[in-house]
């Protein structure tokens, strides 16, 4: 009698943890945002982005120390939580050309019991000009004040019902959400009301990484060793 309880017991917390499920994804319309760096050049679309949250804005961009450096200070000092994909999405999230701009685009899919803890919370967007952290000069943390209807929030993780949100980085329609840059980590520009020109989501620049300095260094010496030998 003993065994068909426990055998009961484990097929029901199976189906408990598989009946969870949380998808935040964004819309790459024309009417998005391009995403670009200091300089306004359109974002590579194998650049990092993440989404997830903070109990926190209390933290300020460092523009004197490297990306990595202030991923780790922004990291702690704002409580940041990321939203983990775990499942084999055939649309990660990322960046997609659309209307000649990178857009923010894809879907971040959990289905995991511990997506729970995302309920209700912010939703913000954490942009890198590089696939990686270490690779990163640039970054930017986005956030929208969205009115009715469009909420920058995570939905409930409760298997199917209502737990599927698609967000927008555009700047127009009567939904438009009003997106702010976080703690300085970037700029945002709303376009002149056309799909050709819909505004940008733009990167801040930090100092490079010691080692990207150093390989700067070996640069200018090879040219500079090369431009005296041309002298002799």
């Amino acid at each position: 009698m003993i065994r068909p309880l426990i055998f009961l017991g484990c097929v029901t917390a199976v189906i408990s943890s598989a009946a969870f499920a949380t998808t935040v994804g964004f819309n790459p319309s024309p009417s998005a945002r391009s995403v670009v760096d200091s300089t306004l050049t359109n974002l590579a679309t194998n650049s990092l982005v993440w989404a997830g949250t903070f109990a926190s804005e209390a933290f300020t961009f460092n523009p004197s120390v490297s990306v990595a450096a202030n991923v780790a200070t922004i990291t702690a000092a704002g409580t940041w939580t990321q939203f983990v994909d775990t499942e084999a999405n055939a649309s990660p999230l990322g960046l997609t050309v659309v209307s000649a701009g990178p857009k923010v685009s894809g879907q971040v899919i959990d289905k995991a019991v511990t997506a729970v803890s995302f309920n209700g919370k912010s939703v913000y967007l954490w942009i890198f000009n590089a696939p990686t952290v270490a690779g990163a000069t640039q970054m930017g943390i986005f956030h929208a004040v969205a009115p009715v209807g469009v909420p920058w929030t995570f939905p409930t993780n409760n298997g199917g019902v209502g737990d599927v949100l698609t967000l927008s980085t555009g700047s127009q329609g009567a939904n438009t959400p009003t997106l702010n840059p976080i703690g300085g980590a970037g700029v945002v520009t709303n376009g002149a009301g056309t799909v050709p020109n819909p505004g940008t989501i733009q990167l801040v620049a930090a100092v490079p990484e010691p080692s990207a300095l150093a390989l700067c260094g070996i640069v200018g010496a090879g040219f500079l060793s090369a431009r005296r030998r041309q002298r002799k």
